[in-house]
């Protein structure tokens, strides 16, 4: 093969490279799927929920037909399940998230494998 010549590379060698750079490519442009955990104000959790429902609720991952975001105990508040196209918009909608009146910190978590 004349690219591996080029490149002195074995051929074995160089169709893994391929594969690795393929199988990146398409994990890259892949749906994200992220828990935004968010802690709020006392007593703001409810009009949280509603306002960042609204605010991502293309977004939201449905379980059982309902939107996945709900009022927890712990030290996260409020946590929302929410599929994107891309680290873009994912970042977008975490922004979005933070400007809601209330919301004092987010932590997000990206699932890697499902």
């Amino acid at each position: 093969m004349e690219v591996t010549r080029k490149f002195k590379l074995f051929p074995v060698l160089f169709v893994r490279r391929v594969l690795t750079f393929i199988y990146f490519t398409v994990w890259i442009v892949r749906e994200l799927l992220a828990l935004i955990m968010m802690k709020v104000l006392p007593g703001k959790e409810f009009l949280i929920i509603g306002k960042a429902s609204k605010a991502i609720k293309d977004n939201l991952v449905k379980m059982d037909g309902k939107p996945f975001i709900y009022l927890f105990a712990g030290p996260y508040d409020v946590i929302a399940c929410v599929k994107t196209k891309g680290m873009e918009e994912l970042k977008a909608k975490i922004n979005t998230i933070r400007r809601i009146n209330g919301v004092l910190e987010t932590v997000t978590h990206v699932a890697i494998e499902s």
